[in-house]
């Protein structure tokens, strides 16, 4: 079945697709175009517009408090990327901390043979992800990148590459002082029977 939009998320939507980059649509604008208030009963409607404006005009927008909703630019772009890595980063090691309370091997014992499976490879993809976005880890990829003759891309299979051989621009001197990851050997989570990185405190 198509989703049918709201007249007020079409309303709205038509309000931040005519917005020109840098510029904020003011909350009080949205209010009187949706006859909700924007912050409130509308905020709903704001919200789904800004993905359909999002997706139809290939640009990202972002709530100024009590402001309104503001088109950004590229510089705008890219300090939300580090917004998008720090919020990561907090919910990754949330979900290590929850997780880790069933690693005991008794605390597992409710758990059918499936949801075991579940919950090893879940406790994986949260161990990986967590050293992925862990501060060192951040730098490192960022020394990798600023390395580059010319400013491009890494592509994922030399990311990988990067930390399975753990090497540092640094040398060995760094790396001494500074743990790597070995995709191969990394920390063994005891009575799990897997291997994962134990996530920073």
């Amino acid at each position: 079945m198509a989703f049918e939009k709201s007249i007020e998320t079409v309303l709205a939507a038509d309000l931040l697709r005519k917005l020109a980059v840098g510029e904020t649509c003011p909350y009080e604008n949205l209010t009187q175009a949706m006859g909700k208030h924007a912050q409130r009963d509308g905020r709903s409607y704001v919200m789904a517009a800004r993905k359909i404006a999002e997706r139809e005009n290939d640009c990202v927008f972002a709530a100024v408090d009590n402001v309104g909703i503001l088109r950004l630019d590229p510089h705008g772009v890219v300090n939300l990327g580090g917004q998008y890595i720090e919020h990561g980063r907090r919910h990754f090691r949330r979900g290590m901390r929850h997780l880790t309370t069933l690693v005991p091997v008794e605390k597992q014992e409710a758990l059918t043979p499936g949801e075991r499976q579940v919950f090893l490879e879940r406790l994986s993809h949260l161990g990986i992800l967590t050293h992925m976005l862990k501060a060192s880890s951040v730098k490192r990829l960022s020394e990798a990148v600023q390395k580059q003759p010319q400013p491009r891309l890494l592509p994922t299979g030399e990311i990988l590459e990067l930390f399975r051989n753990g090497k540092r621009s640094q040398g060995k001197a760094s790396e001494s002082q500074q743990p790597t990851l070995d995709l191969e050997s990394a920390t063994e989570v005891p009575g799990a029977g897997i291997n994962d990185p134990t996530p920073t405190p």
